[in-house]
C-alpha cells in the first residue's frame, strides 16, 4: 500500500489541531497516520470533529477534504463539521530533560534540524521537532519511543515550517522538559447500574486483547460500559486497519459483523487484510511482579466486589499492539460487569507508569470460553492478597537542573529526582 496523497494534508491538519482535539486520541491518530494511508484518519477523524464540536477554519477544511478523499464514504461529513477559529495558544515554558528525552534526540539527530522540549500551561510535556525532513514519520516514532519509556499520552510536534496555534514556537522553548504533575485519586469505573453489556461487542473486546495496545483497550472497554459500542468499534477497526493486523477467521468474521451491524467506518471487511488462523503474539507472563505492587492492585480494588474465586494477578513481559506500553504490564480478571481499568498511587520502588503509578489492565470474564490470551495468564497468575493501606509516596525536595539538548551527554543530577526510565514501568492483568 502506496502513501496516500492525503497524508501531508493529515500531517499539518493534526498539527493545528493540536489542545482541541483530545491528546489521548491525537497522538494515536498521528500513528495510523505514519502507516502512509490515510484510511483510518478520514474515516475516524470527521467524527470526532462532530462529537466534540470542534471548528475548523476554511484551510483546515479544504486540509480535511484531502485527507477524507472524494469517494470515501465519510465525505459528506465534512461538510457538516462546524466552523470556527483557532483558539488561544497555550502558554508554554522550559523543564528537564530526562532519558526519555535524550532517548528522543537520538532519533531526531539525522532527520531534523532540532529538538525542544516545553511544558504547556496545564502541565503536559510536548516535545517539539523543527525542519523535520519526513515529519509524519518521525511523530510517530518519537511517540512511540516516549511510550515505551512509560508516556502512556505522548505529545510530539514534528514541524517542516512555522508552528500553528496549541505548539510551542521559538528558541525559549529550548530547555528541557519536567514531568506530567501527579494526578488526583483515580477511581475504578464500573458500568451502568444494573445495564447488560452488549455480549458480541465484549466478547469481541477480550478476543483482542493483546492484538492492540492496552490503553485502547480500556477506552474501548469504557465507551462500551457506558453503551458507546458504535465509537469503542471505530477506534478498534482504524487502529487494525492503519496497523494491517491479521486477525483469526473467527476474530475477523466477528468485528466485520459487528462494525457492519453499526454502519462502522473504515469498512472492516473492504479495509483489513485477509484472515489468517494466528496466534496473538504469542504472549508470556509472570506471575511475579515488583515489590508491593501485588499489595497496591489489592487495595485499588477494594471497593469493587470479590468474585467467588478472588482477584488474581499476572505481569505480560511481552508487548501488545502497534504502539505498546512500558512492561511488564500488570493485569487482573473479574465478574462481569465491573472496573475496566485503574490507576494505583506511586509507590516507592515500583516503577510508576507515568504520572499516575502503576497501571493495571483489569480482564473481565463473561459466559465465553476464555481466549488463549487470558488462558496462558491464568497459569501463572496469582492470588491477590488481602487489601491493606497504601504507603505513601515520598515526595523529592531536590530542584531541577535543566540542559540543554545539543547533545547526549550523562543525565544531569537533578534528573533521578524525576521518576527513572531506565527500568520499564510496571503494567499488570488481574485475574480472577
Amino acid at each position: 500500500m502506496g502513501v496516500s496523497a492525503g497524508v501531508p494534508a493529515g500531517h499539518e491538519l493534526l498539527l493545528r489541531l493540536a489542545r482541541r482535539v483530545p491528546d489521548e486520541l491525537l497522538w494515536r491518530l498521528r500513528d495510523w497516520l505514519a502507516a502512509g494511508d490515510t484510511t483510518a484518519l478520514g474515516a475516524v477523524l470527521p467524527r470526532t470533529l462532530l462529537r466534540h464540536r470542534i471548528g475548523l477554519t476554511g484551510h483546515e477544511r479544504t486540509l480535511l477534504a484531502e485527507v477524507v478523499g472524494p469517494d470515501a464514504p465519510s465525505r459528506r461529513l465534512v461538510d457538516a463539521v462546524l466552523p470556527g477559529t483557532p483558539p488561544a495558544p497555550p502558554t508554554f515554558t522550559a523543564g528537564e530533560p530526562d532519558l526519555a528525552a535524550w532517548s528522543a534526540l537520538s532519533v531526531v539527530r539525522d532527520e531534523a534540524s532540532a529538538l525542544l522540549l516545553a511544558v504547556r500551561d496545564d502541565g503536559a510535556r510536548v516535545l517539539l521537532v523543527r525542519d523535520a525532513q519526513r515529519p509524519h514519520l518521525l511523530a510517530a516514532a518519537v511517540a512511540r519511543l516516549l511510550r515505551v519509556h512509560g508516556d502512556r499520552v505522548p505529545r510530539v510536534e514534528a514541524l517542516t515550517g512555522d508552528a500553528p496555534t496549541g505548539v510551542p514556537r521559538g528558541r525559549v522553548h529550548r530547555g528541557g522538559v519536567v514531568v506530567e504533575p501527579r494526578a488526583g485519586p483515580h477511581r475504578l469505573t464500573r458500568d451502568r447500574e444494573g445495564g447488560p453489556m452488549s455480549d458480541p461487542t465484549y466478547r469481541l473486546l477480550r478476543e483482542l486483547a493483546g492484538r492492540v495496545d492496552d490503553d485502547l483497550l480500556a477506552t474501548g472497554r469504557e465507551l462500551v460500559a457506558v453503551g458507546e459500542e458504535g465509537h469503542a468499534l471505530e477506534l478498534l477497526v482504524a487502529e487494525l486497519v492503519a496497523g494491517r493486523a491479521v486477525l483469526p477467521h473467527a476474530v475477523r468474521s466477528e468485528l466485520v459483523t459487528e462494525a457492519a451491524a453499526r454502519r462502522v467506518q473504515p469498512d472492516a471487511d473492504a479495509c483489513l487484510p485477509p484472515a489468517a488462523d494466528v496466534a496473538a503474539g504469542p504472549h508470556r507472563f509472570d506471575g511475579d511482579g515488583p515489590p508491593g505492587a501485588a499489595e497496591a492492585v489489592a487495595a485499588a480494588l477494594a471497593g469493587v466486589p470479590v468474585p467467588e474465586s478472588g482477584w488474581t494477578l499476572a505481569w505480560r513481559t511481552t508487548p501488545a499492539g502497534a504502539a505498546p506500553g512500558p512492561l511488564p504490564a500488570a493485569g487482573a480478571a473479574g465478574p462481569h460487569r465491573t472496573a475496566r481499568r485503574t490507576r494505583g498511587p506511586d509507590l516507592p520502588g515500583a516503577g510508576g507508569a507515568g504520572p499516575g503509578g502503576l497501571v493495571v489492565s483489569v480482564e473481565v470474564g463473561d459466559d465465553s470460553p476464555d481466549p488463549d490470551y487470558h488462558r496462558t495468564a491464568r497459569e501463572v497468575a496469582r492470588p491477590l492478597p488481602a487489601a491493606a493501606p497504601l504507603p505513601a509516596a515520598p515526595l523529592s525536595t531536590a530542584p531541577p537542573t535543566a540542559a540543554p539538548l545539543s547533545a547526549a551527554p550523562p543525565l544531569p543530577a537533578a534528573a533521578s529526582s524525576a521518576p527513572s526510565h531506565d527500568t520499564p514501568s510496571h503494567d499488570a492483568p488481574v485475574v480472577p
